[in-house]
Order: structure tokens, then C-alpha cells, then sequence
């Protein structure tokens, strides 16, 4: 009779195991009802949403990949995956989220900071100095950006800087820049009559800026 009654005992064990293992969706569907509903109650729902950094990412482009509004539970708030859905907007290089005391959500963007616009095969990109290609644009967009063109530019971008400070120092404004064969630039500032009908700007040698004048 023990060992009939230990085998009822394991076969009763595996059967709640199974109905447990097959109707977990079902529990955990009970669970977080019960917590939703027990957050309502006690006041523990999302009462603010204080966002800063931003600077370029339009303001309905994150309140639309939040998909989240004032009176949520806090237990339905998933931080990590709300900060993935910031990070996938083009403008955010990172972010940070927290969820504060009395239901306040903080948010800090990091965003890219345009360098320039890169052409690259028929398309139009905003790139940082660091040649990260962050967001497609149309041609005629953000005029008062250098334009960019060439191969090898993305690998040799970290030079420009300091050739482009150069270049302010003489009081030229730079309209495009161009990689020629990966190994040098050409430089095309504004043409206007500031000038002196400066065509292009020389830099082959180190140190040395030469000035090309149109005839």
C-alpha cells in the first residue's frame, strides 16, 4: 500500500507539473492581470515623462515608439526594451532609462551630431565624424552642411577636422569636400566674390595649404 501510494503520489506530482507546464501563458496572463489591477488600485501608475538631450529627433517620432501614456502600471513598463525602441530612432547614438519614484519615467538621448552630408552611391546620408552613416536624407536637405564625396572618405573622415578648422581660420567656407584615389582631398569653398575667384584648395602636402585661383 506505500508503494502505491508514493507511485500516485509521483503520478499526481507529474500531472500538476504538466498542467502547469501547459497552461503557463494562462498563469502568467493571471499574474500580470493581478498585478495591473493591484497597481491601479494603489497608485502605482506612470505619472510623469521628463525627456532630455534631444536636440534633432522629432518629439512624435519617440512618443510614437514608446507606445506608452500617463496612467500606465509601472508593471507594464518593460525599461529595457523602451530603450531599445529609443536607440532604433535615426538621430539616437544611445540612451538611458529609469524609472523613478511616483511613477516618473527619465529619459536622456545621446544623439549623432551631423558632420556632413555623404553621398554613396545615388543616396544621401548624414554621417558623424566618425563616418557612421546615421540617417538618409534627400539631396537638396540640410544645405548648411559640407557635402561629402569619394572613396576612402569614411576611412580617412577623422582627418578632416583639423583641416576644416584650418580653412575657418582663413575665413573660407567650405561647400563640398572631395577623396580623390584615397589618398588626397579636394577642398571647394563657397563661390562667391569674397573669393577672388578661388577655385579649390590643395592639401597633398602636410602643413601646407595651396590656394588654385580660376583663370
Amino acid at each position: 500500500m506505500i508503494k502505491l501510494g508514493k507511485r500516485f503520489s509521483v503520478l499526481f506530482l507529474i500531472l500538476i507539473l504538466l498542467i502547469g507546464y501547459l497552461k503557463k501563458d494562462y498563469f502568467n496572463n493571471k499574474l500580470k492581470y493581478l498585478l495591473l489591477s493591484y497597481s491601479n488600485y494603489i497608485g502605482m501608475v506612470l505619472n510623469d515623462v521628463y525627456l532630455s538631450g534631444r536636440k534633432y529627433e522629432k518629439k512624435e517620432n519617440i512618443i510614437a515608439i514608446l507606445n506608452i501614456n500617463v496612467g500606465d502600471s509601472i508593471f507594464s513598463l518593460d525599461i529595457e526594451m523602451l530603450r531599445k525602441r529609443i536607440n532604433s530612432l535615426a538621430w539616437v547614438k544611445d540612451s538611458k532609462v529609469n524609472l523613478k519614484p511616483l511613477g516618473q519615467l527619465d529619459i536622456v538621448l545621446f544623439e549623432y551630431i551631423p558632420f556632413g552630408v555623404f553621398k554613396d552611391k545615388g543616396d544621401y546620408y548624414l554621417i558623424n565624424n566618425e563616418g557612421i552613416k546615421f540617417k538618409t536624407i534627400e539631396h537638396l536637405e540640410f544645405p548648411n552642411l559640407v557635402r561629402l564625396y569619394g572613396e576612402g572618405l569614411i576611412i580617412a573622415i577623422k582627418e578632416l577636422p583639423p583641416i576644416i578648422k584650418k580653412l575657418e581660420q582663413l575665413n573660407l567656407q567650405i561647400t563640398k569636400i572631395e577623396r580623390v584615389h584615397s589618398r588626397r582631398w579636394n577642398v571647394y569653398p563657397l563661390n562667391n566674390i569674397e573669393y577672388n575667384n578661388l577655385y579649390s584648395i590643395d592639401l597633398r602636402i602636410d602643413n601646407r595649404i595651396s590656394l588654385k585661383y580660376n583663370k
